[in-house]
């Protein structure tokens, strides 16, 4: 649609968009890719905003980022051709060849990216993409916890899709790859034993390039910094040992002592989340489908033991550890949201239990004191956005949560 803007074009085209249900849309819709006329026009702008950028070496003319592809008798006809109803990359990669073809003529060194992605992912049974078009796969229905390259019933018949577009593509295949929950990046996401396996596993099948989409706007977010430095070491070297850039990053941005108490929480929620044995996509909202009460409070006790240890390295060496406490506060912020959401249900687990409550004493001042962090550590988003509101609209809602539930009891004492 940043091509053909259905603001500009629908109300004279119609015909240009998809077709469902027998009705021409707009609206959580794609293009109609058997439409001759509109691949002239989406080329036509496509070649102007090469030319007003010479040095590009790629040009994205992808699906949008919903479904409702086309159901149009033509569309449906090229889809059976190409493996059956349902098989939507053959429509999607005929139409690009052929935008790819036009735009060669011009700009012969430039590459047209489009997507295998969702209902395109499955690759086509007869064509093929041009030698200036790159097959973007994604992996977006994978669980994040188990490699992709499992028996995992979400991850098998991704490798399956890999290994038939890495026969069409040839060395014309990017991956991409997510490693961050976009519904909540702070929260603990335990994707960490499967960064290096899954890098691993597009550079076997022959990817040359790789995306790995984390979150954004979130200095706070589960880990950030450890991640994106293993990442780029293994993007630059997929051969190199993870554990020991691991290691190599806890000890050297932490400090020893802090390091060795931070892989612990670490440690303690992989293993957890490996012994569920969950589906983790990158749209969790909580943990609890794998970490229960009982591990909420182990790792909020580990967590506090690492920051312990921060506060005691930094106090004895008040110059040569600046800022070290402040570090591990930052990483604290996802275990702590942890109790934000599920207050009331832990409290419950701790008194049926009979349990020590680790959590704080008062959710509201806590509450307050988590925004205050999350603000001081300069977090602008705490999930996928395109508005800086969400954030601020999350942070009041949750005062209102608390504020409400202190006046409760409040209310009943008297």
């Amino acid at each position: 649609y940043e091509l053909l803007p259905p603001a500009k074009y629908f109300k004279e085209h119609p015909e240009w968009y998809s077709e469902l249900k027998g009705v021409r849309t707009h609206h959580n819709a794609q293009l109609c890719l058997a439409n001759g006329e509109m691949r002239k026009e989406l080329t036509r702008n496509a070649l102007a905003l090469l030319r007003a950028d010479p040095g590009a070496d790629f040009i994205q003319i992808s699906q949008n980022d919903v479904q409702g592809h086309c159901t149009c008798a033509a569309c449906l006809a090229i889809e059976k051709e190409e493996g059956g109803i349902g098989m939507a990359s053959g429509p999607l990669l005929r139409f690009v060849n052929q935008v790819a073809e036009d735009i060669e003529k011009e700009f012969p060194d430039v590459f047209v990216d489009t997507f295998a992605y969702q209902f395109t992912r499955k690759a086509p049974a007869k064509v093929r993409p041009r030698h200036n078009v790159m097959i973007r796969l994604c992996d977006i229905e994978c669980s994040f916890l188990q490699p992709l390259e499992s028996s995992n019933k979400h991850n098998a018949p991704f490798t399956r899709d890999l290994a038939a577009w890495s026969q069409l593509a040839g060395g014309n295949l990017f991956g991409w790859d997510y490693v961050t929950s976009f519904y909540s990046y702070m929260l603990p996401h335990p994707n960490m034993r499967v960064l290096a396996p899954n890098i691993r596993t597009f550079v076997k099948h022959g990817a040359t390039g790789l995306f790995v989409q984390g979150d954004a706007l979130c200095p706070a977010g589960d880990f950030v910094r450890l991640r994106h430095w293993v990442i780029s070491h293994l993007l630059w070297n997929p051969d190199l040992d993870e554990k020991q850039l691991f290691d190599a990053f806890l000890t050297g941005y932490y400090g020893e002592k802090t390091g060795a108490a931070l892989k612990r929480y670490l440690t303690f929620l992989h293993d957890r989340a490996e012994k569920a044995d969950v589906y983790l996509n990158c749209g969790q909202e909580n943990v609890t489908h794998w970490l229960d009460a009982d591990g909420i409070f182990e790792a909020t006790r580990l967590m506090g033991t690492a920051l312990k240890t921060a506060q005691a390295e930094e106090a004895s060496d008040p110059a040569g550890k600046k800022g070290l406490a402040d570090k591990v506060l930052r990483e604290k912020l996802s275990i702590d949201h942890v109790w934000l959401i599920n207050d009331p249900m832990l409290r419950r687990h701790a008194k049926m239990t009979g349990k020590a409550f680790p959590g704080p004493a008062d959710p509201l001042m806590a509450c307050r004191e988590w925004i205050a962090a999350c603000e001081r550590f300069n977090v602008k988003a705490y999930r996928e956005t395109t508005t800086a509101d969400t954030f601020a609209n999350y942070k009041r809602e949750l005062l209102h949560r608390f504020s409400d539930a202190a006046k409760t009891v409040t209310g009943s004492a008297k």
